[in-house]
């Protein structure tokens, strides 16, 4: 029998980074564990990120070999493109190849909205899906007036969002589009691990300061940079009486002075983005997550949850992070501890070291119950379909 095929857009190749290769491996394999004959495409745009470098370059081969390298390592070479939609050029699948796949796709997954919708997606009757993984900046400038970007996220008749707490009782958000809330999916057998060692680190990995995306809704400034987070944390190891490691880059060297005072230790966050694999590693090695949060996702009580910190769960390790509100629907407590402030962190840290085996289990059944990439990616699939005319078939997965 045929298998329905399914195509994901994602911006591994814009973003060549391994936090987003996990991203999209945990929609792709869950699809190509559900029967779905699977196809990540993504389109050259613009210019692309070099992460050593630190800056945008032309040239897409460095990032089609990172590109095809990650997903290669997951059995996935074989069924990816990244092309220029202006002449048809790229790597990977030929572009009559995705011209095909686009016009027999059962459903197009935009992820993070990392492709402009237009009449190529759209002529075949295929379901164009909108997954959400940074909520509310978008909806808050559709709401003021983008119209271009409602345009986009209108063309998509199916939405989801990683953050549940903006929508009302009718699913709908500030600007006024039916959304369904979803959490980010993790596949818990590629982050088996052995115990975390009794002396490793507490670790977190990411980008220390983001300009330009806070955003002003109804009289307050909604921050999207965890720079102020982080320097709460300066000196909550040395308290709490732990290893900490911090894959991060502070912008100052008093940050870095002060960092290293209070007991962490510093690693080069582009190393080990750079492979899967490496990423992995740094997870698995570590002891746990500690990590601030966005304040735009902890003052909406948005019940938002990072990609990252369900990869912490899946591992075992539990994540010691402010919580994001109730409206995700996971319990805050054993394996996934909140804090407010540096009291409750050193707190927060203590507890956890007090009874590790216990909160370590709980992480990883956490992972299993509410981020399952193959039940979350069913549900949606299940939403996709209740969303098709009554005369389109239901697409029944190789799992049922």
């Amino acid at each position: 029998m045929t298998r329905p095929r399914v195509v994901v857009l994602g911006l591994v190749a814009r973003w060549p980074m391994a936090g987003m290769v996990w991203q999209a491996l945990h929609y792709l394999i869950p699809l190509r564990r559900l029967g779905f004959d699977v196809t990540y495409v993504e389109d050259l745009g613009g210019p692309l990120y070099a992460p050593r470098e630190k800056t945008m370059i032309t040239d897409p081969a460095p990032s089609a070999r990172f590109l095809g390298e990650a997903l290669g390592q997951f059995g996935l070479d074989d069924c990816w493109a990244l092309r220029d939609p202006r002449d048809g050029s790229g790597f990977g699948l030929p572009a009559d190849e995705v011209e095909d796949l686009l016009a027999s796709a059962h459903s197009i997954w935009n992820i993070c909205g990392a492709a402009r919708i237009d009449e190529r997606h759209e002529r075949g009757g295929a379901t164009l899906v909108y997954v959400q993984t940074d909520p509310l900046t978008e909806q808050i400038r559709a709401v003021e007036g983008d119209t271009a970007l409602r345009e986009q996220l209108s063309r998509h008749p199916v939405r989801f969002t990683y953050g549940p707490g903006i929508l009302d009782r009718s699913g709908r958000c500030p600007a006024g589009l039916e959304w369904t809330g979803t959490r980010p999916p993790v596949l818990t057998d590629l982050w088996e691990a052995a115990p975390a060692a009794p002396g490793a680190a507490w670790t977190t990995l990411g980008t220390w300061r983001n300009e330009g995306k806070d955003v002003l809704w109804q009289g307050r400034r909604l921050r999207w940079s965890k720079d102020a987070g982080f320097r709460a944390l300066a000196a909550v190891p040395g308290r709490a009486g732990v290893r900490a490691l911090g894959a991060l880059e502070p912008d100052r060297a008093d940050e870095v002075q002060s960092f290293r005072a209070g007991g962490w230790e510093l690693a080069d966050p582009v190393e080990i983005s750079a492979d899967a694999d490496e990423y992995r590693r740094f997870i698995r090695d570590s002891r746990g997550e500690l990590t601030p949060a966005k304040p735009i996702y902890v003052d909406t009580e948005s019940g938002w949850f990072s990609d990252r910190a369900v990869c912490y769960l899946a591992a075992g390790r539990p994540v010691v992070t402010p919580a994001t509100g109730p409206a995700g629907g996971v319990p805050w407590g054993d394996g996934l501890v909140s804090f407010s402030t540096a009291d409750d962190a050193v707190a927060a840290l203590r507890s956890v070291e007090a009874d590790y085996d216990r909160h370590a289990r709980h992480a990883r059944e956490l992972a299993r119950e509410y981020f399952d990439g193959v039940r979350l990616v069913a549900e949606m699939v299940e939403r996709i379909d209740g969303s098709r005319p009554a005369s389109a078939s239901r697409v029944v997965s190789a799992g049922e």
